[in-house]
Protein backbone atom coordinates (compact mmCIF):
# COMPACT_ATOMS: atom_id res chain seq x y z
CA UNK A 1 0.00 0.00 0.00
CA UNK A 2 1.30 3.42 -1.16
CA UNK A 3 1.82 6.51 1.37
CA UNK A 4 -0.72 8.95 0.57
CA UNK A 5 1.53 12.32 1.07
CA UNK A 6 0.80 14.97 4.05
CA UNK A 7 -1.72 17.70 2.02
CA UNK A 8 -0.27 20.48 4.28
CA UNK A 9 3.23 21.64 4.19
CA UNK A 10 6.98 19.84 3.72
CA UNK A 11 7.20 17.69 7.38
CA UNK A 12 10.62 17.04 8.12
CA UNK A 13 8.51 13.09 9.56
CA UNK A 14 5.61 11.36 9.21
CA UNK A 15 3.29 12.55 12.56
CA UNK A 16 3.59 8.68 13.39
CA UNK A 17 7.80 9.00 14.13
CA UNK A 18 7.53 12.09 16.46
CA UNK A 19 7.95 9.85 19.34
CA UNK A 20 9.17 12.82 22.04
CA UNK A 21 7.66 16.48 22.72
CA UNK A 22 10.21 18.10 20.33
CA UNK A 23 9.55 15.74 17.63
CA UNK A 24 5.88 16.32 17.89
CA UNK A 25 6.49 20.39 18.43
CA UNK A 26 8.28 20.76 14.86
CA UNK A 27 5.62 18.75 13.57
CA UNK A 28 3.12 20.84 14.59
CA UNK A 29 4.88 24.25 13.96
CA UNK A 30 5.90 23.12 10.52
CA UNK A 31 2.14 21.89 9.88
CA UNK A 32 1.05 25.78 10.49
CA UNK A 33 3.73 26.69 8.17
CA UNK A 34 5.51 28.40 11.04
CA UNK A 35 9.07 28.61 11.60
CA UNK A 36 10.77 29.12 15.52
CA UNK A 37 10.56 32.67 15.22
CA UNK A 38 6.72 33.04 14.55
CA UNK A 39 6.35 30.47 17.60
CA UNK A 40 8.57 32.02 19.79
CA UNK A 41 6.35 35.25 19.28
CA UNK A 42 3.20 33.46 20.28
CA UNK A 43 4.71 31.47 22.62
CA UNK A 44 7.05 33.98 24.51
CA UNK A 45 9.86 31.81 24.89
CA UNK A 46 13.70 32.61 24.16
CA UNK A 47 14.82 30.77 20.99
CA UNK A 48 17.72 29.20 22.72
CA UNK A 49 14.92 27.14 24.99
CA UNK A 50 12.75 26.28 21.79
CA UNK A 51 15.62 24.69 19.98
CA UNK A 52 17.04 22.91 22.88
CA UNK A 53 13.13 21.61 23.19
CA UNK A 54 12.94 20.39 19.64
CA UNK A 55 15.86 18.80 19.68
CA UNK A 56 14.86 17.00 23.24
CA UNK A 57 18.80 18.06 24.80
CA UNK A 58 19.18 16.97 28.81
CA UNK A 59 18.93 20.26 29.50
CA UNK A 60 15.26 20.85 27.88
CA UNK A 61 12.99 20.35 30.75
CA UNK A 62 9.14 21.60 30.76
CA UNK A 63 8.52 23.37 34.06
Amino acid sequence: MARRKQAIGSFTRPLQLCDTVGKRIVYYREAKGWGQDKLLKVIGMKQSRLSSLERGTPEAQLR
